[in-house]
């Protein structure tokens, strides 16, 4: 009778050298100080990277062993996996980053490394002598998976910073308020997301208490001028009609609800925004933005709208409104 065990397929270490670009797009490579530290931080990995792809890909390609190949598999773990997989853990142990934050979570990489080395070890040890030690064997199949516990923190770590770098270098952006006549609309999306996902951020603060002075500050900062003869109706109406649907709603909904939808609000992120792009009557661009919030129907966001007019010698914004 032939001793079956079957080990579980991981996940390969991999991070994205576009981390930047695709955790919150329009961001460039030299965006600011910290991004441009975790995109050198990212690049130290190309030199060794490959050792722990060769051994992660060698795992995966051999996760069932029995009598018959024990012997075969305790040699792949000796020549192949664990040599390339210790080139990699000191590798990665010699990268030493600057930046706190990048350091504590370089910790945490180390930690999936380790913990992972470690189990190839106790598989290697469990199938070195017939028929094979099924108890150690398992036990270096858990000891992989808490390294990729370690793993998935290490991915949701270093994102969560991205995103925050990302924010605060888009937010330190001056607000867009006029367009050249000939602008990229995908372009000009990309750039108004994170405004106007600061827009949503100050429009919530007013709930449940009514306060509405942080958005009133944005659109008054925001709206460039009021000029009626060229439909240029500057911040008051914009705020105006911003306060009544404040108001409204704080008249419309329960308190303790209002405070968890905003609560919710809050701990989005620029890539709930959602943006569409249209062409309208009188020589005006729309974009229409969409703030997706976890466990709440689309319809209980409000859509705002910003609307550039054609003065004829660039776009001005008409309108900041609720839809």
């Amino acid at each position: 009778m032939s001793y079956l065990s079957k080990s579980k397929f991981i996940k390969s270490f991999m991070l994205l050298v576009l981390i930047v670009t695709t955790v919150i797009p329009g961001v460039s490579s030299a965006s600011s100080k910290e991004l441009n530290e975790v995109l050198a931080y990212i690049n130290q990995f190309d030199a060794f990277s490959k050792y722990s792809s060769k051994a992660v890909a060698a795992y995966n390609a051999n996760l069932i062993y029995n009598t018959k190949n024990r012997k075969a598999m305790y040699d792949l773990y000796k020549k192949t996996i664990i040599p390339n997989y210790t080139i990699y853990v000191n590798g990665i142990k010699k990268i030493k980053p600057k930046n706190k934050e990048l350091a504590r979570i370089h910790k945490i990489l180390i930690q999936y490394a380790d913990t992972t080395l470690k189990g190839y070890i106790e598989i290697q040890g469990s199938i070195s002598k017939p028929p094979g030690n099924t108890k150690a064997f398992n036990k270096g199949i858990a000891t992989i998976e808490k390294g990729q516990d370690y793993l998935s923190r290490f991915n949701e770590e270093l994102e969560k910073y991205v995103e925050k770098e990302t924010l605060k270098y888009l937010s330190a952006l001056p607000v867009i308020k006029t367009l050249p006549l000939d602008f990229n609309k995908d372009d000009i999306s990309e750039r108004l997301r994170p405004q106007v996902w600061r827009f949503y951020q100050a429009y919530v603060s007013a709930f449940p208490s009514g306060d509405t002075s942080r958005s009133d500050k944005l659109l008054k900062a925001w709206i460039a001028s009021k000029n009626e003869g060229l439909n240029l109706r500057g911040p008051e109406q914009s705020i105006q009609n911003l306060n009544e649907l404040t108001l409204s709603t704080i008249n419309s909904n329960d308190k303790d609800e209002l405070a968890d939808w905003a609560k919710a609000v809050s701990e989005t992120t620029i890539n709930h925004v959602s943006v569409t792009y249209a062409e309208v009557g009188g020589g005006r661009a729309q974009f229409t933005f969409h703030l997706k919030v976890d466990s709440y129907t689309d319809d209980s966001t409000p859509l705002f709208q910003i609307v550039f007019y054609n003065t004829g010698e660039q776009y001005e914004i008409s309108s900041i409104s609720q839809i």
